[in-house]
């Protein structure tokens, strides 16, 4: 059967008031869910606007979009001195004597 026929004979089901209530809770709970991610994402772009400069600058990254850049930024930051010394032997897992 081809796909229009079978979308029309699923459809064909029943709804009870049941149904519909619980399908009205559902997208309820998507539009609330998709509400906090939109509050979300406008706190991080506010936090990034310090850092529009090295935001912009990482996206020119072929495959590192915003959310990626942002990602970057908030895990590493932006101080490539920083981030040198986040990568030393005993963090990556080597221990370094002395230390």
């Amino acid at each position: 059967m081809e796909k229009i026929g079978l979308l029309i004979k699923a459809l064909g089901g029943k709804v009870t008031d049941h149904h519909r209530f619980l399908l009205k809770m559902h997208f309820e709970h998507i539009d609330s869910i998709s509400s906090q991610i939109a509050l979300l994402d406008e706190k991080i772009y506010q936090k990034l606007e310090i850092h529009n400069k090295e935001f912009e600058l990482i996206r020119t990254v072929p495959g590192i979009n915003a959310i990626t850049g942002a990602s970057i930024i908030a895990e590493i930051g932006v101080d490539p001195v920083s981030v040198s010394k986040r990568t030393s032997p005993r963090i990556l897992g080597g221990n370094v004597s002395g230390e």
